[in-house]
């Protein structure tokens, strides 16, 4: 089984995430990059076909894709794959191409449920996702 991790190219990982994701997956990574102006529809489709695809021999290979960066469809799509991945052979009622169906077994997300509170300049309090407490869900 391989692992793609799914990240913004205008994004980068923060060394805690970095860290949960070596200490979960030590055989390793490899990265999709995705375009830090977005993807069409097919696009996303496309790239998610292309999973997995570099590698020689693996057809039947099953893929673990970890989301960093939010994708809503290609979160929407892997996860139905990965839903049916204990062998119903369906379409998912039209949302995957033929390429993608059926080769992912897990996805997940990168997920924190902490925050923390700033105060900017001006009195204006936000909350911003904290540097630890990262999962995979």
């Amino acid at each position: 089984m391989t692992i793609t991790i799914v990240i913004n190219e205008a994004h980068s990982l923060m060394d805690n995430q970095k860290t949960l994701l070596e200490e979960t997956f030590p055989q390793g990574w490899e990265t999709l990059m995705v375009s830090k102006d977005g993807w069409n529809r097919e696009e996303q489709m496309e790239a998610l076909a292309s999973i997995g695809s570099s590698r020689k021999g693996t057809t039947n290979q099953r893929e673990t894709v970890v989301f960093i960066s939010p994708v809503p469809l290609m979160i929407k799509a892997a996860s139905a794959d990965a839903a049916c991945s204990g062998g119903r052979q369906e379409d998912h009622g039209g949302l995957l191409p033929p390429a993608v169906n059926i080769h992912i077994n897990k996805c997940l997300v990168m997920s924190n449920d902490c925050r923390e509170k700033k105060e900017l300049p001006g009195g204006k309090v936000i909350s911003v996702t904290a540097q630890e407490g990262w999962y995979l869900g």
